[in-house]
């Protein structure tokens, strides 16, 4: 489509190069911690396999990927299930996922509401547009364009779906603190922003549906309350 990988990622260009380069030999193993970001190649790298009677070379590779729940993936999984369907009835039913005018105020306080609650230091808007809708979003659409928008209607939430908002965002604080408690997982307050914003997303996907997350999201940083 002619866009460059600068246009697709435009804070690829802000990253640091990556902290470890590893290679693997025969019999060798290595633990990735939760969250950690990694890039995996099969083949000679970096003066390996350079004599052309290497028994590496040339020879099939096979390694095997062993998935264990640690500590910090047990707590996330707890923020997801407690934080899913704030606003659902008893019988487990939210609103209309048409209802857009309900679900943008409602991405608003919830949105607003964690962020806060983490002490995030950016706005809750300057983080969602960075972190969430440039990042990760402004990539996506560039690829598929669905055409389809969510509406920007004024809608403020009643008082009783205000309390369900603060009563969400106390029952996943603590665990986000627990969170935080994780020592095994190098930057730890990375890993609690990257929590916070698939949470983002999956309060969007419940209101609104997996195709229009970043029109929600957009259409709630426009919402003058």
């Amino acid at each position: 489509d002619g866009a460059t990988n600068g246009d697709r990622f435009p804070f690829f260009g802000a990253l640091e190069r990556p902290v470890l380069d590893v290679v693997l030999r025969p019999g060798d193993a290595l633990k990735i911690p939760a969250f950690w970001f990694h890039h995996v190649e099969n083949g000679c790298w970096g003066g390996f396999c350079e004599r052309e009677d290497d028994d590496a070379v040339g020879q099939p590779s096979v390694s095997v990927n062993i998935f264990a729940l640690s500590n910090a993936m047990i707590i996330s999984q707890g923020i997801f299930r407690d934080a899913s369907q704030p606003f659902a009835d008893g019988a487990g039913v939210t609103r209309s996922i048409d209802d857009d005018a309900f679900a943008v105020s409602a991405l608003r306080g919830l949105g607003w509401a964690l962020l806060k609650g983490l002490g995030v230091r950016e706005s809750p808007a300057d983080f969602i547009r960075v972190h969430l809708l440039e990042a990760r979003y402004r990539p996506l659409r560039q690829c598929h364009e669905t055409g389809v928008r969510v509406g920007h209607e004024v809608r403020r939430l009643s008082l009783s779906e205000v309390e369900r908002v603060k009563s969400c965002i106390a029952r996943i604080i603590p665990q986000f603190d627990l969170l935080r408690q994780e020592d095994d997982c190098g930057d730890i307050n990375g890993i609690v922003l990257l929590v916070a914003c698939h949470l983002l997303e999956l309060w969007a996907v419940e209101l609104v549906g997996a195709s229009l997350v970043a029109d929600a999201w957009e259409a709630a940083l426009d919402l003058e309350v």
